[in-house]
């Protein structure tokens, strides 16, 4: 039996201890089964039970041999689990990654977990558009102007694609990102990246908001569809049709623009 210990003190389990015990029985057997209602309504549960839940969830990942795990539906099982214990208690999340680190795992678990204990909401700025949780990062010198755009956009997003969505990142473009944005399937949050403040021409702001909003649009897509992990061309051809119909939407006048080069591409292509 694990006994947590912070600041000094130990953590004490619910009294009720057979309620946070099945419950992630059950959380555990949805994240493997893909069950996404059932995955956000008791990931839900645990994160109010708080620190009396840590226990227990701690036990269902550091006692698993991850030295030869590559099976999707067990990643989805630690990065989901792990997202949780690092939602209630950051610190703890850290001690028992390092724990798993130490006691080996594969490089695939080892990519998820650093993912999750990389982001700390020390970092960044919260708001809240819709309903949803909004994490800017502190590294940008305006957040408000994000906001501001971001509150523009969401609001084009059909009410439905916004359940059990519970938050999007706003980070900095790095060198070792490869992708513009991305979708988390375990517990369904968006992470964008933005990478605007450095250009000055008004033009070249405009065309890289209009991308980064097609991003965004595009990473609905792939909750809309409920889609997994990684990289799938139907499901990125999915996403990429929803993002075009809310961009169609949000920019009617596109549409208008486009269409004489459209007219003039057809005209163009050379005879085969």
């Amino acid at each position: 039996m694990i006994q947590l210990v912070k600041n000094g003190k130990t953590i004490e389990r619910n009294n009720q201890r057979t309620l946070p015990k099945e419950t992630v029985k059950l959380l555990m057997a949805s994240l493997v089964q893909n069950v996404h209602t059932d995955i956000f309504r008791y990931s839900k549960i645990l994160y109010k039970m708080g620190e009396t839940a840590l226990p227990e969830l701690v036990e269902s990942i550091v006692f698993y041999d991850w030295s030869n795990v590559e099976n999707k539906g067990q990643i989805r099982q630690l990065c989901g689990i792990a997202s949780l214990i690092n939602d209630i208690d950051e610190e703890i999340c850290k001690k028992t990654v390092q724990t798993i680190y130490n006691k080996g795992c594969t490089r695939v678990v080892k990519q998820c977990l650093s993912s999750v204990v990389s982001f700390t909401l020390k970092d960044y700025r919260s708001y809240q558009i819709v309903n949803i949780n909004i994490y800017i990062s502190k590294d940008f010198k305006d957040t408000e102007t994000i906001y501001d755009q971001l509150k523009k956009w969401l609001p084009n997003v059909p009410k439905d694609d916004f359940t059990e969505i519970d938050r999007i990142y706003i980070i900095p473009d790095q060198t070792n990102y490869l992708y513009r944005g991305t979708y988390m399937p375990v517990l369904s949050y968006i992470t964008l990246i933005w990478d605007v403040e450095h250009i000055k021409s008004l033009f070249w702001k405009r065309i890289n908001l209009l991308t980064i909003e097609h991003t965004l649009y595009h990473e609905f897509g792939h909750h809309h569809y409920k889609h997994t992990f990684g990289q799938d061309e139907t499901q990125e051809m999915e996403a990429d049709k929803y993002a075009a119909a809310l961009i169609k939407k949000a920019h009617p006048y596109l549409n208008i623009l486009m269409s004489p080069l459209r007219l003039f591409k057809k005209r163009t292509k050379p005879e085969i």
